[in-house]
């Protein structure tokens, strides 16, 4: 996939925060989702040509003719989660984690990004995992604080990273981010940096969304 930019099909988009570090990476964002008005006028105002879908449930891959999608991300609603609401979980109409999981189903992206707030983690574990383990993904959690990288706050939220057999790059980057990795192999999980639990290929994707930051062994939290 080095050949052409990369494209993104961004769910539940906030006011774009993952897209504008997409944005940096030289990803392309080929459509977002977002039900909030005020944070789709924020999003049509950065980003006046990409279309916005207001809700998932107008997503499909039957429908679709926006071209080649190569990654699926976004952070499902927190407020089933978060210790600042009721904490109902799935039985929240907010949890729309089996809708994005659908989505990916029928798209079939390289790579899924799933973010969300620390309250997620049995959700992460239980159903996001499993749920793309079943549709021929392998998978990595990331444990990443805002202060891994740099921010004076904990805000703590959790990565779920998938990526298909082959997809392009991959391999590549797992050699050499675990090489990185053992290099300093330090744990800082405890002291503001990030957690890393999954397969092989885990120090990688830690390294890789820690970036110039300081990186923490790979814990095996899940045998594949």
């Amino acid at each position: 996939m080095s050949a052409a930019k990369m494209r993104m099909l961004s769910m539940y988009s906030g006011v774009g925060g993952i897209d504008l570090a997409a944005h940096w990476a030289g990803i392309e964002t080929a459509a977002f989702c977002e039900a909030d008005p005020f944070c789709r006028s924020i999003l049509k105002r950065h980003w006046p040509e990409v279309p916005c879908f207001e809700s998932d449930e107008h997503i499909s891959a039957d429908r679709w003719n926006g071209g080649r999608i190569d990654i699926i991300a976004g952070g499902p609603p927190c407020q089933p989660f978060s210790v600042a609401g009721k904490r109902e979980g799935t039985t929240d109409p907010r949890h729309r984690w089996p809708e994005m999981a659908r989505i990916v189903g029928e798209f079939r992206p390289a790579y899924v990004l799933v973010e969300n707030v620390a309250g997620f983690t049995d959700v992460a574990e239980q159903l996001v995992r499993a749920d793309l383990d079943g549709l021929g993904y392998r998978t990595v959690r990331i444990d990443l604080p805002a202060a891994g990288v740099g921010a004076p706050h904990r805000r703590e939220r959790i990565f779920v990273v998938g990526f298909l057999d082959g997809a392009a790059g991959l391999r590549g980057s797992v050699a050499y981010a675990d090489r990185a990795v053992r290099n300093e192999s330090e744990s800082i999980a405890g002291s503001g940096g990030a957690a890393v639990a999954g397969d092989v290929g885990g120090g990688a994707v830690g390294a890789a969304a820690i970036g110039r930051g300081r990186r923490a062994a790979p814990q095996r939290g899940r045998a594949d």
